[in-house]
């Protein structure tokens, strides 16, 4: 046995033996720190505090074998932290897309890239994800389009307000909502500036929403991470 491969035997043995909560400092650091040996990661992958295997998944030096663990465990901050991740394989993707955590498929909505297939598995969750989803940039038209049938009006606004599929601008300016069909109005230029009440009260401009979707994660990770503190006690 070599020398690397002796000392990274300890480091395990060394990880499963600390496992205590006088030792929690030390595998949280472990945990978060991309200078961590590999093996170690994986073994605390598999660590009795949920604050560690979070840390763990937001590692940026975690491999596809770990993520894979990862993405079965059964707390949602793990999973959440790991739906955020820019690495994240199109196959780990998909099996987020079927999380029963509602946070964690808002996690995946809010994501730079999603293909078609996850954007439409998506259409099946809560209000809160189908809304997040009707920001995106990305949108694909057949998703798109299913969201222009939504049930709740405020999705469709939402997606009146970032759309640029003509065909679903078309449909949305006879939406059954008033809402719908004035920002519909406003964008192609047909909207009574005189309104000045509906003025006031339109916060639908692109800008306002992409502060919205940049400041939701961070607020989510705070209250899920609060959450979990306050359990924990």
């Amino acid at each position: 046995m070599g020398f690397k491969s002796w000392r990274r035997d300890r480091a395990v043995r060394r990880a499963h033996r600390n496992q205590t909560e006088a030792n929690l400092p030390k595998r949280l650091d472990s945990a978060k720190s991309i200078y961590t040996d590999l093996e170690v990661l994986r073994t605390l992958a598999k660590d009795v505090s949920p604050q560690v295997r979070q840390l763990v998944a937001s590692n940026s030096s975690i491999t596809k074998d770990v993520v894979n663990l990862l993405i079965k465990d059964d707390n949602q901050i793990v999973r959440f932290n790991l739906a955020q991740r820019l690495d994240l394989s199109e196959e780990s993707v998909d099996q987020l897309t079927k999380d029963s955590s509602e946070n964690v498929l808002l996690a995946l909505a809010l994501r730079e890239k999603l293909t078609p297939k996850q954007q439409s598995a998506l259409l099946n969750s809560g209000t809160g994800v189908r809304q997040k989803l009707a920001l995106r940039k990305d949108l694909d038209e057949s998703v798109s389009k299913s969201l222009s049938n939504d049930d709740d009006p405020r999705v469709r606004v939402l997606l009146a307000a970032m759309t640029t599929s003509q065909k679903v601008i078309e449909k949305l300016e006879k939406d059954e909502s008033v809402e719908v069909r004035k920002i519909i109005a406003k964008r192609k230029g047909t909207f009574d500036a005189a309104d000045s009440k509906w003025q006031e009260k339109d916060n639908y401009n692109k800008s306002a929403l992409r502060v919205e979707r940049d400041s939701w994660i961070r607020s989510l990770s705070k209250d899920l991470f609060k959450k979990n503190h306050e359990e924990g006690k």
